[in-house]
C-alpha cells in the first residue's frame, strides 16, 4: 500500500513540462576571411522531482532576417529535477562580408523534445538578439 502511494505520488510530481527559459549571450565572432561562429546559451528549467532528458533540438538561425544556419542536435541529455540547465550552441556560417559597426539582428527560433518519467513533449525555442560585430570581433 506505501508503495503503490509513493508510486502515485512520484508520478504527480512528474508530469510537468519542460519550460524553454531562454537564449541568451549571443556572441558573434569572425573566425576567417568569409567565415562566422555564432554562440550562445540556451536555458530551459525542469520543474519535475525527477529527472528528464532532453532528446533533441532544432533550431534556424537568421542575420538580419537572412537564414544562415539550420541546426538539429540528438541531445539524449538527462537534466536535473527542480532546477535551470544551460546548453552551449555554436553554429558556423559563411558569409561575404558583415559591417562591423552596424547592429545586426540576430534570431534563433525552432522546437526541443524531452521525455520523463510519465511522458514527455515538445517546447518553442524563440530569441531575438541585438550584436555589434565590432565589440564582439576576436
Amino acid at each position: 500500500m506505501v508503495t503503490a502511494l509513493l508510486v502515485i505520488g512520484v508520478m504527480l510530481l512528474n508530469r510537468r513540462e519542460v519550460i524553454f527559459v531562454g537564449q541568451n549571450n549571443f556572441v558573434l565572432k569572425k573566425i576567417s576571411s568569409t567565415g562566422y561562429e555564432l554562440q550562445s546559451l540556451i536555458i530551459l528549467k525542469n520543474n519535475n522531482l525527477l529527472s528528464s532528458t532532453i532528446q533533441n533540438l532544432d533550431e534556424k538561425f537568421y542575420l538580419n532576417d537572412t537564414l544562415i544556419s539550420i541546426m538539429h542536435m540528438e541531445l539524449q541529455q538527462g537534466i536535473p529535477g527542480i532546477k535551470e540547465t544551460t546548453f552551449p550552441i555554436m553554429v558556423r556560417f559563411n558569409m561575404d562580408s558583415l559591417n562591423e559597426f552596424d547592429a545586426h539582428s540576430i534570431r534563433a527560433e525552432g522546437n526541443a523534445d524531452y521525455k520523463n518519467f510519465t511522458g514527455g513533449g515538445n517546447m518553442k525555442l524563440n530569441a531575438n538578439a541585438v550584436v555589434k560585430l565590432n565589440t564582439l570581433l576576436k
